[in-house]
């Protein structure tokens, strides 16, 4: 429609000069290209049909300006009547709903972004299962990333697609949250090596809480109380090896929120 409504509006407008005809409507194409290829959802394929839409009709009515208004009603009329049967011939032959696949899709960033934290966590880094994981979950969240766009178009509730993108936001963040513990843990154990045993319990602790499967809040509630009781207090900061102890359980602080929200997410969704 948006491409019919262009021809209808550039061919009058630019019919004595048909070289900026083409110039416009070379603008035109390759503007909304662009944006097409940059928009990462399903969306994009209107602005695909727009860009190429306008020289379908324009161009072949140069030498008969008056017949624009046919072809693009005709052309509009085509765009519709395609969109209608392949929805009834989808509905029929091949139904198929979309959430179903999301929802497997979530489980399996999750499968994997369990192992990943747990390999930081238990300080059993193997760079090769490592950068398997990463280069996993990235490709599962980029598939993520296409699905949620198309949510909406399937009937899901309002609600549901806000916490789809809210589950992705939280998605972006847990790599680089899990290397900022990383650096915190390496820290500690390389310059503070007396002071890893007593981090050594909120270690497991939080390997254990991950092992559940749930969003459940008093579990995790308890084990923030368990890292806010070994928190040094403010005046002890001036000592760096307090500091570098501090930082550790910021930085576990941090990635446990960070889970609790997706898990939560998680859930909501389902």
């Amino acid at each position: 429609f948006i491409g019919a409504a262009a021809a209808v509006l550039f061919v009058p407008m630019f019919v004595q000069s048909p070289y900026v005809l083409v110039v416009v409507i070379a603008l035109w194409t390759g503007t909304l290209l662009f944006l097409s290829l940059h928009l990462r959802t399903a969306n994009n394929y209107a602005l695909m049909l727009a860009g190429y839409t306008l020289p379908l009709i324009a161009l072949p009515v140069v030498n008969n300006p008056l017949g624009v208004w046919d072809v693009a009603e005709a052309r509009t009329e085509e765009i519709f009547l395609g969109i209608a049967v392949a929805a009834v011939v989808g509905a029929m032959f091949w139904p198929r709903r979309l959430a179903p696949v999301f929802n497997d899709s979530v489980s399996k960033w999750f499968t994997d972004a369990s192992t990943y934290s747990l390999r930081f966590l238990s300080r059993n880094v193997q760079p090769e299962e490592v950068s398997a994981l990463r280069a996993s979950m990235v490709a599962t969240f980029n598939s993520l990333e296409l699905m949620i766009g198309q949510l909406p178009h399937e009937g899901s509730r309002p609600q549901t697609v806000r916490n789809t993108k809210e589950l992705r936001g939280r998605m972006i963040h847990l790599l680089p949250v899990v290397d900022a513990l990383d650096d915190a843990l390496y820290a500690l154990e390389r310059r503070t090596p007396e002071l890893v045993d007593k981090f050594a319990p909120l270690l497991t602790a939080t390997t254990e809480w991950l092992g559940h499967k749930d969003a459940d809040l008093d579990r995790w509630q308890a084990l923030k109380d368990q890292l806010e009781a070994l928190q040094p207090a403010p005046e002890a900061l001036d000592d760096r090896k307090q500091l570098l102890f501090s930082n550790a359980i910021y930085r576990l602080g941090e990635w446990i929120d960070l889970w609790q929200d997706c898990r939560s997410l998680q859930y909501a969704i389902q």
